[in-house]
């Protein structure tokens, strides 16, 4: 069987549209862009399908905050406590696998990120403030451009977090150069995950809202 690299968007404990979107499509290898867990219906469920298909992923901001709540470093408020407390309670090793995650990956001629890149495309240059939580350049400024638009790196990049920003695909020379795939199955819409040998988006409608507003 040939490659079959998927890229997958923000899942946020929607189990049953990561799995929706794995059988059609039918991946030998799987990324994930971070923000695993919270907000869903089913962080257990994102859990076993995790070790089931030995899912690679990076670090995402939701992801780093419940290793902030497991360090004792913030006080998590109930929405947080309650999927801690199901991870603790039903998935084995889901700590030391987090906390393993790296922020960037490099996959074929993408790198991998949850947020953003300094938009020279230099990972020295790219703090892990921009990686988990960037959208607009300079950073924090919501009346700046997105990063990306701004984005010169040499190589591609696919990345997350932005539900608002929706898809993003945008080609260069021919070739395709960045890609957001945040769009915001949790609140209701689609779980959408990129193939690498193809060039080719695959989404899933989101089976309800899972959260009705965009909030952290």
């Amino acid at each position: 069987m040939s490659s079959r690299t998927l890229i997958i968007g923000d899942v946020h404990g929607c189990s049953r549209e990561l799995q929706r979107l794995i059988r059609n499509v039918q991946p030998t290898e799987i990324y994930l862009v971070g923000d695993l867990f919270t907000k869903g219906p089913d962080p257990a469920g994102v859990w076993r399908l995790i070790q089931e298909y030995d899912m690679k992923a990076v670090m995402g901001n939701h992801d780093a905050w419940l290793l902030k709540i497991m360090d004792g470093e913030v006080r998590p408020k109930p929405k947080h406590r309650r999927v801690v407390d199901i991870l603790n309670r039903k998935c084995e090793g889901w700590v030391d696998w987090t906390r393993a995650l790296p922020l960037f990956r490099e996959v074929q001629n993408f790198i991998l990120v949850h947020a953003g890149l300094h938009p020279s495309g230099e990972l020295a240059q790219t703090t892990e403030e921009m990686a988990l939580l960037m959208r607009h350049w300079p950073i924090g400024k919501l009346s700046a451009p997105h990063w990306h638009s701004l984005y010169s790196g040499e190589k591609g990049v696919i990345f997350g977090h932005d539900a608002k920003g929706g898809l993003v695909y945008v080609r260069r020379d021919g070739q395709p150069y960045l890609i957001g795939l945040d769009t915001g199955c949790v609140y209701g819409k689609k779980l959408t995950g990129y193939m690498l040998e193809t060039d080719e988006l695959y989404q899933v409608s989101a089976a309800q809202v899972y959260q009705p507003i965009y909030c952290f």
